[in-house]
């Protein structure tokens, strides 16, 4: 199931990666060598980095790549040091759940008013909907680094911290 995700996750961050540059060198090839260019190219890119800022979250969650203060963890002897990541982990992996629902209710409230985007007059759930699933995406990766912590496994190439000098 995690290579699944991962697959997931890391596949579609990729096209749309490359979908947002294709997009936006040819917008500006057209805005700057024909002077004209598509009103909806904008648009398209900003929503295409909306998803790949939520789903790219769970990506740097995986990887243990969000910021984070660490002053008293890395002081704390080993024992203290795992409750505190562990404690870190799960209360992160609570907030993500908290957004999930409340971006779920955002995301309800949109379809119900039938919005539509402004130049595209794409249904706005669309865009929406990148909050609830990229905060749940993010609530279980935090679940996930809690349970390695707890359990002592972090020692795969991608974990941050080799728990067995604990």
């Amino acid at each position: 199931m995690n290579k699944v995700l991962v697959r997931f996750e890391e596949g579609l961050i990729a096209f749309l990666l490359l979908a947002a540059t294709i997009l936006l060198f040819t917008n500006v090839i057209l805005r700057y060598v024909f002077s004209n260019s598509p009103t909806w190219a904008e648009e398209v890119i900003r929503y295409i980095m909306i998803w790949i800022t939520f789903i790219g979250g769970s990506v740097c969650v995986r990887n243990y790549l969000h910021v984070g203060i660490d002053i008293f963890v890395s002081n704390a002897p080993p024992k203290i040091k795992k409750l505190l990541m562990m404690l870190a982990e799960l209360v992160s992996a609570l907030f993500c759940f908290i957004i999930t629902y409340y971006g779920y209710e955002n995301t309800m409230l949109v379809i119900n008013t039938s919005q539509k985007s402004p130049a595209l007059y794409m249904p706005m759930w669309f865009v929406y909907i990148a909050i609830p699933i990229g905060s749940f995406l993010m609530a279980i990766r935090f679940g996930i680094n809690a349970w390695k912590t707890a359990t002592d496994r972090l020692d795969d190439n991608n974990d941050k911290l080799d728990m067995s000098t604990l």
